[in-house]
């Protein structure tokens, strides 16, 4: 007699169901929590290009694509590399002398080329566009690395799980797509290489091996796939499929700009920044053992000291993926101490193939899950990297609506935006201007209404004026009133400024000698 449909598997069944499914349904899990991590970073007026990292000071200095209103520009001095790859895409002949001021070290961002290309291609022309391209790239190279590591690293066992997860929420890999940089890109291409080199096809593997040498010349040290080949003219043949762009491209570079001197900085004896970079981490551990992140770069550079052991220890040079891993196990060892320093460090990024390679590598035995923990611990900086989405410190609020998204900023006379809970405010000390705008086409924007809170300190009469129109007058006190203002016009730019001024006297805090009069809480759109 056959079972009922609502009959208990039994135990056979359920182990099969389990292998099939529990893999799956892991994934589904994991891809959920890192398309969390990756909207916080989506902006609706700005996009992904708070990727872009792109600072005030290169803002101004860079191109001037880059101060598009589109353009998200941090109001901290922080930025990274990812700003320099995206004005590759503006220019990306490099024929432009502005290049030499508004790149930080030109020959050697120019290298790494390939990625700068894709979203110029995208552009065609349209600098903007070209901008938002390159910010979108990390995006959708993340999403391609986790169907090809699916490919590889199929979810029917605990190993390969812990491969998958480990490598797409690796330090290396949340590096990339935080701050848009060129590792990530390089290391898909790498990756569809492997894929293609397992059924057979080696010059098409050494074809996309050239484009990861395009995207990050670190690249060429996965060239020793090409000993796969049965002959040494295939093997010639395929190395200089691999190695000939480069160097052209090298060449072309080095017409254009100068070589930068102190790029031997990044290498050191064998061993010693390594070696320094363990006895620091281990370190901060011992002198604060309750910072997490301590704990976590500590994980970090164990991973891929136990990623870059196990290939010398267990050599197998017929293997392809040693074969792909084994360059990066030396450059590991000359590494100098600018690629390993600060939090997590670029060596995580670097090394990402070797990563890959030591995932694959791994025996899948009891022990070997073992060895992969330990080989993916920097999976705790990967997953800290992804959950700091950025703060905009004068960002009050924004809105997705139809006709463009909205924007409310502070501006002069205000303490910064805070956050606390569900609720964001700003104090002011009595005179206090805030901006509202809209990103639209239009050359006519529609108004906007908001509504907030208005709190006083120690109770207040304020006043809300555009221009020399008043919107608002009233006495304000703890919990606070609220405030609705409805059809607020818009210039032709899609802005609006709104002068908040009182003339009673501030709370003056003891601590922080702030000046608090009044503040706003809680901004909301709304409809006209």
């Amino acid at each position: 007699m056959s079972d009922s449909p609502n009959d208990p598997l039994p135990p056979n069944r359920a182990l099969i169901f389990a292998r099939l499914y529990l893999g799956w349904v892991v994934i589904v899990i994991a891809v959920v929590i890192g398309a969390q991590s990756l909207s916080k970073f989506h902006h609706p007026a700005f996009g992904f290009t708070r990727l872009l990292q792109i600072s005030p000071s290169w803002g101004q200095k860079g191109l001037p694509e880059l101060r598009e209103d589109s353009i998200y520009i941090y109001r901290e001095e922080a930025g990274y590399d990812g700003q320099f790859y995206a004005q590759l895409a503006l220019r990306p002949s490099l024929q432009d002398p502005a290049l030499e001021q508004a790149v930080d070290i030109p020959s050697m961002r120019a290298r790494r080329i390939l990625a700068s290309w894709v979203a110029a291609l995208v552009g065609m022309g349209d600098g903007e566009r070209a901008l938002h391209a390159y910010a979108w790239l990390n995006v959708i190279c993340w999403i391609g690395l986790g169907a090809v590591l699916l490919r590889l690293f199929p979810p029917r066992s605990l190993a390969n799980l812990i491969a998958w997860i480990g490598l797409m929420f690796s330090a290396g890999v949340a590096t990339s797509v935080v701050y848009a940089l060129t590792d990530l890109p390089a290391l898909l291409l790498l990756a569809i290489g492997m894929l293609v080199l397992q059924r057979g096809h080696l010059k098409s593997t050494a074809g996309l091996f050239a484009a990861a040498c395009l995207t990050r010349e670190t690249s060429v040290l996965g060239g020793l796939i090409v000993f796969q080949a049965n002959t040494w003219r295939q093997r010639i043949t395929n190395g200089a499929i691999i190695v000939v762009p480069l160097a052209l491209w090298f060449l072309y570079v080095s017409r254009i700009f100068p070589s930068n001197p102190d790029s031997l900085q990044n290498f050191a004896w064998p061993l010693t920044a390594l070696g320094g970079k363990l006895r620091d981490t281990i370190g901060m551990v011992i002198a604060t053992p309750q910072d997490r992140l301590a704990w976590a770069a500590v994980g970090a550079v164990v991973g891929i000291t136990v990623q870059a052991g196990w290939l010398l220890v267990r050599p197998q040079p017929r293997n392809p993926w040693w074969q792909l891993g084994i360059g990066y196990v030396l450059l590991l060892l000359v590494l100098g101490p600018p690629t390993l320093e600060g939090f997590p460090g670029a060596v995580t990024r670097l090394l990402l193939p070797l990563h890959l390679a030591f995932n694959m590598h791994a025996p899948r035995t009891r022990a070997g899950l073992v060895l992969l923990l330990l080989g993916n611990l920097s999976i705790f900086v990967g997953g800290y990297m992804l959950s700091q989405g950025p703060r905009d410190t004068f960002e009050l609020n924004h809105f997705h609506r139809p006709e463009g998204p909205v924007i409310v900023h502070i501006e002069e006379g205000w303490n910064g935006v805070e956050r606390g809970g569900k609720h964001t405010w700003s104090w002011s000390g009595g005179t206090g201007r805030i901006r509202i705008q809209r990103f639209t086409d239009s050359d006519q924007p529609a108004p906007v209404g908001v509504i907030f809170t208005s709190v006083g300190e120690l109770g207040c009469n304020v006043t809300i004026h555009q221009g020399k129109k008043l919107l608002w007058k009233g006495f304000t006190k703890k919990p606070g009133v609220t405030v609705s203002l409805r059809d607020i016009e818009l210039d032709e730019t899609g802005r609006a400024w709104l002068d908040f001024h009182t003339d009673d006297p501030p709370f003056v805090e003891p601590v922080t000698g702030r000046r608090l009069t009044f503040a706003v809480y809680n901004f909301g759109y709304l409809d006209n």
